[in-house]
């Protein structure tokens, strides 16, 4: 990360007090969730109970870290464009549920395996299943569209994302191609899972390959400093059909 973002700016107090407050918020919020006991591997399955209950754990793993960077950028840009950073904290959090909620899905099935279920019991009887459904060859329609819902919603999180990162001012260029690096591996993987017949499978592992890797880093390099390009690749990689609507103007 260093090497990416470069010398940071600002005294080593201001970053201190730029960070505690997330890092603080990260941790009180997790503990939560790490409260909860279940039985493990192939007992009772221990399930995220609503849609806004998964918001607020994707919150407290992703979206504090979203905060707690745009404020080290804002360091980093030494106070300049207030505004600007108005617009980023208020995007923040968006793009670190669009992060998570990525690995959510693509995890669905390792963290089945370990006794735990991200994905809301309440979609899931949205479409007459359970969680516990979700690998059952049985329901495999039902889980698909539970699957696409969640999917969806990612990809909501992650057009906000793409404003936040071409939010960033362009001479902040490594602190630009580290977010579009992110979130150009996150919008690969959800395109590559959202085609995936075997998501769900407890054998398979939805991945991108190091050849797309490698052509992603490449490109990000490329296209950072131009929001027309870095627009023009997001949709190159998300394909056509992919939902534009913001997750902050759209109901989830």
């Amino acid at each position: 990360m260093a090497h990416r973002l470069g010398r940071m700016q600002g005294t080593l107090v201001e970053q201190q007090d730029a960070v505690r407050p997330w890092v603080q918020e990260m941790c009180e919020g997790m503990a939560e969730f790490a409260r909860r006991a279940h039985s493990g591997p192939g007992a009772h399955l221990e399930a995220l109970a609503t849609i806004q209950e998964l918001d607020r754990y994707c919150y407290y793993v992703a979206g504090t870290v979203g905060h707690l960077l745009t404020e080290l950028f804002r360091l980093h840009d030494g106070g300049r464009g207030e505004g600007r950073y108005e617009r980023l904290r208020q995007l923040a959090t968006s793009f670190g549920l669009g992060l998570q909620l990525t690995n959510i899905i693509k995890d669905v099935a390792d963290d089945r395996k370990r006794g735990w279920s991200f994905v809301p019991r309440q979609l899931c009887e949205v479409a007459g299943i359970r969680p516990e459904d979700l690998q059952d060859d049985r329901y495999s329609e039902a889980a698909q569209r539970v699957m696409l819902t969640l999917i969806e919603k990612a990809k909501r999180h992650l057009g906000d994302a793409l404003t936040y990162s071409t939010t960033l001012p362009r001479r902040q260029y490594g602190i630009r191609q580290f977010c579009l690096t992110s979130l150009y591996f996150a919008v690969r993987t959800l395109h590559l899972a959202e085609r995936d017949r075997r998501l769900l499978d407890p054998d398979h592992k939805v991945k991108i390959t190091r050849g797309e890797v490698y052509r992603t880093l490449a490109a990000t390099r490329i296209v950072a400093p131009s929001n027309t390009l870095v627009r023009a690749y997001f949709h190159r990689l998300a394909g056509a059909e992919w939902e534009r609507a913001p997750a902050s103007s759209a109901a989830d």
